[in-house]
């Protein structure tokens, strides 16, 4: 799970970033466990992202603990969003950013065949109406049983990327409903999600037709599967759609990211709760490196030792064995980290 989770922040994975022998050293999968309050994929991949990278920008650290702060003040705001962050889901064994990688992989098919299919239906009942019943009835089942054949031929070929489009459309309604609630501390983001939900409209307007394994058994679904086999139209609508996924790219990414933000930062808030005791840093901007900490604990030990440090320099940290030095090197690593 952690390897599927962390394929979105390894697309764009740079030097600055938390390197995985650095990342295993001090254990972050379970710190990231602990934090880890999303009920979205986009929340949850964002949030690891945010510990693997490590952020100096002061605007962009400043914005996050705003937001946390108000997820916290704003209780009945916050389970509304984090009800629509679940109706998105997780997605099972791969990565949502992965669903998109997949989309943009596969090249545009050709909607002869299914056209083709649709010319043989219509033509077998007129002639079934205008010249013969009998020819008619034949030519209507020749034509029926070749929209089926072709039909799970060429579905059979396709049939996993549905789900793709699937969650992607769960995360354009999921944003949809976001800014339907107007929430004032959302401004920015409202405005954001407006603008990529109106880009992407097409999407979401093109893929209501697409089976994606959900069926309830309703006589709807029924009839809607006897729809898709007989006119292909899920198939049509779906080369359609790939043209339309390499178009917007970058807005499917930046919907990914603006969704991913706004459930991290309801983790963030999550996570301070849940700590016994927290504070904001001070990010000091003069030249001289220094390290000042007081009562700092490892957030994953039950009852926990606090510790403090204050240098300037270089420190050399020497004991017995068993004496907590790595622990204590592992908690300030950790701490520094989180401190973002």
């Amino acid at each position: 799970d952690y390897e599927c989770i962390s394929h979105y922040f390894k697309r764009n994975e740079d030097e600055n970033s938390i390197d995985d022998i650095t990342w295993n050293d001090l254990g972050m999968d379970a710190v990231f466990c602990m934090m880890n309050n999303t009920n979205s994929s986009a929340g949850q991949e964002y949030l690891y992202k945010m510990l693997r990278e490590p952020v100096a920008d002061a605007e962009k650290l400043h914005e996050l603990d705003r937001l946390a702060d108000e997820f916290t003040a704003n209780e009945k705001e916050r389970i509304t969003i984090q009800k629509i962050f679940m109706n998105m889901g997780k997605s099972r064994k791969i990565a949502v950013t992965d669903y998109i990688g997949y989309i943009m992989d596969i090249e545009q098919g050709s909607n002869i065949v299914h056209y083709l299919a649709w010319v043989f239906l219509i033509a077998s009942i007129l002639v079934t109406v205008l010249v013969t019943p009998v020819l008619g009835i034949w030519l209507c089942i020749a034509a029926i049983a070749f929209s089926i054949i072709t039909y799970y031929k060429y579905k059979a070929a396709v049939d996993r990327y549905f789900i793709c489009v699937n969650h992607i459309v769960k995360l354009l309604m999921g944003a949809k409903k976001i800014t339907a609630l107007n929430i004032d501390f959302l401004g920015e983001y409202n405005d954001k999600l407006k603008n990529i939900s109106e880009e992407l409209s097409d999407i979401t307007k093109r893929s209501w037709l697409l089976e994606t394994g959900n069926v309830d058994g309703s006589i709807a679904e029924i009839l809607l599967d006897y729809l898709r086999m007989l006119t292909h139209v899920d198939l049509i609508k779906f080369n359609n759609l790939i043209k339309l996924f390499n178009d917007k790219e970058d807005y499917i990414y930046e919907l990914i990211d603006t969704l991913g933000f706004i459930e991290a930062s309801i983790s963030v808030a999550s996570f301070r709760c849940m700590l016994g005791s927290w504070c904001v840093p001070e990010f000091r901007k003069d030249n001289d490196m220094q390290l000042e900490v007081r009562n700092v604990y490892h957030p994953l030990i039950t009852k926990p030792v606090a510790n403090s440090i204050n240098t300037k320099h270089n420190v050399l940290l020497t004991g017995s064995n068993a004496s907590g030095k790595s622990t204590f090197l592992k908690t300030i690593a950790i701490n520094a980290l989180l401190s973002q």
